[in-house]
């Protein structure tokens, strides 16, 4: 997966130094992204992979969930794509406060 939306950004951008400025990475970072494979010691952060992931169009929670379970295991992944499924916002961000109406 890493991989594959690599190289679909760097097509995307023209070249990989455009797509490293449109990431906030170095050239030299992104040609290591689009060489990557399992046993590859540079891995991109969640960070970078979700605007990676906007820039193309795709889901960027989706995308780097897929990005998790290439890079840190299927289970520590499908534990994350658990919680962020649970999980959801709790009302007002400040409960005590009540806006009077008009």
């Amino acid at each position: 997966m890493i991989r594959q939306i690599f190289l679909e950004g760097i097509k995307k951008a023209g070249n990989q130094e455009k797509l490293g400025k449109v990431l906030g990475i170095p050239q030299q970072h992104v040609s290591a992204f689009k060489d990557y494979t399992t046993e590859s010691k540079r891995t991109p952060s969640d960070e970078t992979i979700g605007i990676l992931a906007d820039f193309l169009g795709l889901d960027p929670i989706a995308t780097i969930l897929e990005c998790k379970a290439e890079t840190a295991g299927k289970e520590k992944a499908t534990l994350w794509k658990e919680w962020l499924n649970k999980w959801r916002p709790h009302g007002d961000s400040n409960p005590g406060y009540r806006r009077e109406r008009a």
